[in-house]
């Protein structure tokens, strides 16, 4: 069994928000301003095409292969595993929450 495979993970804000922010960071070297393509009210963690990578690049796995990303491993350390099997409602809430807070400072940095 994978990483993240198969059971609960257990989240926390500030592992959500360094996961959040990991992906973040790749995603700001590989496709700069992305955070002006992803529709906030539309963001839904669960979904593999209006999840981050869905909506920048069609779907969660195309987007997981732009990003040379493994997923079950590199995906859940960089916030973007959108397995709903994988996390408690809290959790994707949480997950969900730091992705949007994220997007809002980096919008807000960068008019």
């Amino acid at each position: 069994m994978n990483a993240g495979e198969g059971a609960i993970a257990t989240v926390t804000r500030s592992s959500e928000r360094e996961r959040v922010e990991r992906g973040a960071a790749l995603l700001s070297e590989r496709r700069p301003d992305w955070y002006w393509n992803v529709n906030l009210s539309d963001l839904d963690i669960q979904s593999l095409k209006r999840c981050v990578l869905g909506q920048l690049y069609g779907s969660y796995n195309v987007g997981l292969s732009e990003l040379n990303l493994r997923a079950y491993n590199e995906d859940r350390h960089h916030g973007f595993d959108a397995y709903a099997e994988n996390y408690s409602r809290e959790a994707l809430l949480v997950l969900t929450d730091e992705w949007c807070r994220v997007i809002t400072e980096l919008r807000a940095a960068n008019p």
